[in-house]
């Protein structure tokens, strides 16, 4: 991997990782978060005595102001900020949105992507294991799931006339471990009508594309057997959550957010643009809507694609919001519409 991968420079760059501050270098970037105030004092007292004035020092904070300290030893020390902020000299969001330019990749909601969809088999997850700061942050996140986790328990406890599919619910369908051989013979002479004309590479090439597209054609008109569970769950530590279920996920994919229709991007701070991998990773590369509470609704608009996700601030109490996700959870057409999206834009993940 190198750190200049697609930059647009046509000069050559060099990236040392140094503590030592004497390192030559047209630039220093000062990581805040994984400094103490022995460091500030130190940066500060080399800045006085020793700094080269033509070397430019930026900070770096993918953390809200709210986790991250400011020493008064910074006063006057940086010429640039990198953060997460649009406002920053150098911008580097957790995620970006761009628009499809190339016709020709524009993703339509197809069988792939409805096939995709389907096989999730599971309503809402939030992960996490960071349980405490809420008195710091006023993000009261933990707090509000435990109160969507105990409305999902009563539903599926108790039963009521308007949640009735809350918990397990068995469907109907067919599954056939020999269906894509059914449905290749009987649209095998369909399809050689149609390409039979062609040379043997652009015959193969086109009828291995129509199969695979015709399979899933037939799949996603049929039901899929699965048992759908319309519950919350909580992977990590936080109130009494999996916490072996993700090893690692800091660091690592969890393949198992594949299987939730919404991930809860619960974030530590309600700051301006504070929108994090939760949103980006977790939830739009899992092909799942993130439900938000963090950046204001007016932020996620401008930085996240078009209809795309949930907001708390559209909701008054917990079990508003639950009540919403139950009903997209039973019914496609609406849930479907917050995938939309993904016929003309794409989501970029800045932090890997």
């Amino acid at each position: 991997f190198s750190p200049w991968e697609d930059c647009p420079t046509q000069h050559p760059c060099e990236l040392i990782y140094s503590d030592n501050l004497s390192t030559p270098a047209d630039a220093v970037l000062f990581h805040l978060h994984k400094m103490t105030k022995l460091d500030a004092i130190e940066i500060s007292n080399f800045s006085r005595r020793h700094r080269d004035p033509k070397q430019i020092w930026v900070f770096l904070t993918d953390e809200s102001p709210l986790h991250t300290i400011i020493y008064p030893e910074y006063d006057n020390l940086f010429n640039f900020s990198m953060t997460y902020r649009s406002d920053s000299d150098v911008w580097v969001p957790y995620g970006r949105t761009v628009r499809k330019t190339n016709a020709s990749l524009l993703l339509e909601i197809d069988s792939n992507f409805l096939l995709k969809i389907r096989e999730k088999s599971k309503l809402v997850v939030v992960m996490g294991s960071n349980c405490s700061g809420e008195e710091i942050s006023g993000s009261r996140r933990w707090s509000l799931v435990e109160a969507l986790l105990k409305i999902f328990n009563e539903k599926e406890k108790n039963g009521d006339e308007n949640s009735d599919k809350i918990g397990k619910t068995s469907f109907l369908e067919k599954n056939n471990e020999n269906y894509d051989g059914e449905v290749m013979r009987n649209i095998y002479d369909e399809i050689y009508k149609q390409i039979s004309g062609n040379d043997e590479k652009t015959f193969n090439e086109q009828f291995n594309g129509t199969i695979n597209r015709k399979i899933n054609e037939k799949r996603i008109n049929e039901k899929i057997d699965k048992n759908f569970e319309f519950n919350l769950e909580i992977i990590g530590r936080c109130l009494n959550g999996n916490e072996t279920a993700c090893p690692g996920h800091f660091t690592r994919d969890c393949p198992l957010l594949d299987n939730y229709k919404f991930y809860l991007a619960f974030e530590n701070s309600n700051c301006r643009e504070y929108i994090t991998e939760k949103v980006f990773w977790n939830a739009y590369t899992k092909f799942s809507v993130p439900v938000i509470m963090g950046a204001p609704r007016d932020d996620c608009e401008k930085l996240l694609p078009p209809d795309s996700f949930i907001h708390i601030e559209d909701f008054e109490t917990a079990g508003e919001l639950a009540d919403y996700l139950i009903f997209l959870g039973e019914n496609e057409e609406e849930y479907l519409k917050f995938h939309e999206w993904r016929r003309d834009y794409e989501i970029i993940n800045e932090h890997g």
